[in-house]
């Protein structure tokens, strides 16, 4: 992945530490150059990448080409103030079989015409489940997040209008 992006992703994934009850600015600082480094070193430069927030209210980054799945990690504690942070990156095949994705859409009337909406994308795979907040505004233009669950929704067969 290229160096600008990896470096917005550890951003977005640091901040999470950052306001997190447990951690603070050291953790984050970090995680953000843990995040950074790998994404940049392990993540394709196609991959469609976003930062959700992992069940235990944690960073984890989600990236997808056309046939695979990326989970970018903290592997262990985040916890110390002086101690490493050790990330993992696990690849999956987006296979129906073993990786599955549910929607939830909400739509409302935008001022000027136009629909505007938010997905609620649920991926499962492993022993992860994750929330994927979407939005797509009134012009069609899709966030990060609905862009990476709509790149896994076509890896998996889904024929995801466009």
């Amino acid at each position: 992945m290229d160096k600008e992006r990896a470096y917005e992703l550890g951003n977005l994934a640091a901040d999470f530490y950052l306001h997190h009850p447990d951690f603070g600015e050291p953790v984050a600082n970090r995680v953000n150059t843990a995040f950074s480094f790998h994404a940049r070193d392990s993540l394709p430069d196609d991959a469609v990448a976003a930062v959700v927030e992992h069940p235990e209210r944690l960073p984890l980054i989600l990236a997808a080409t056309g046939s695979r799945l990326y989970l970018l990690d903290v592997a262990g504690g985040a916890d110390q103030e002086d101690g490493e942070i050790e990330t993992r990156c696990r690849c999956f095949l987006l296979d129906p079989a073993t990786v599955w994705l549910a929607q939830k859409a909400r739509y409302w009337r935008a001022e000027g015409g136009g629909h505007p909406r938010r997905h609620t994308w649920t991926l499962g795979v492993a022993d992860l489940e994750v929330a994927i907040h979407g939005q797509v505004a009134a012009d069609g233009r899709e966030d990060d997040h609905e862009r990476l669950a709509r790149r896994v929704a076509q890896g998996l067969g889904w024929q995801v209008p466009e």
